[in-house]
């Protein structure tokens, strides 16, 4: 019994220490931003492609590494669909230092309506951004 009930204790420490909880929610932001997105858009391509890129920015005071942009689909009536992620051009980000970033995602679904854009480490968590701005299409 005491085994067990070790067991558990280090299953929940680890679990905090890596943004997690018994619900199975999103890991919690870093309540600080350290990033700031400078511009972003999306658009369809000839393919049938949706594309999100634009430019973000650290303003940590710190280099952040692996970094990728993470953009979620969803329907017009705000409904899940999918989501893509991509590492932003430059690794590590220098305090200061903006590196573009794009994002294609490939299902082609006709159904997306909306998109949402943030960042997370690649290895795990996500990344605080300042207020990110409105996406333009083309």
């Amino acid at each position: 019994m005491k085994k067990v009930l070790i067991g558990a204790v280090m299953l929940i420490a680890v679990a905090s220490l890596l943004g997690c909880s018994s619900n199975n929610s999103a890991p919690t932001p870093t309540a600080t931003p350290l990033l700031k997105v400078v511009s972003w858009n999306w658009y369809v391509d000839a393919d049938g492609y949706t594309v999100s890129e634009g430019e973000v920015q650290n303003i940590s005071g710190s280099p952040l590494y692996n970094i990728a942009a993470v953009v979620i689909y969803k329907t017009a009536d705000d409904q899940l669909m999918t989501y893509a992620y991509a590492p932003i051009d430059y690794n590590p980000l220098i305090a200061g230092q903006t590196s573009p970033f794009k994002v294609v995602d490939t299902t082609k679904n006709p159904l997306r309506a909306k998109e949402v854009l943030g960042f997370k480490y690649i290895t795990n968590g996500t990344v605080s951004a300042e207020s990110p701005a409105i996406p333009t299409t083309k």
